[in-house]
């Protein structure tokens, strides 16, 4: 078990800056999309992903969600 959690701080402490840049490099530009677009449907997708990196950064919070 105390092998498992090492084994996750190396992961994390060698793809943690590369996950980040990746993150944002598919946010920022479907940020750019929803609000260029008057539909709907994308502003669903974009919250459905937001979501998920809010659960990943463990960022729920009152303050994080309004």
């Amino acid at each position: 078990m105390i092998s498992n959690i090492i084994a996750l701080g190396v992961f994390i402490n060698e793809y943690g800056p590369t996950i980040i840049s990746l993150v944002m490099a598919l946010h920022i530009p479907a940020l750019f999309i929803v609000n260029l677009t008057k539909t709907p449907k994308d502003n669903e997708a974009l919250a459905r992903f937001y979501g998920a990196i809010q659960v990943i950064a463990g960022q729920i919070t009152k303050k994080s969600t309004r």
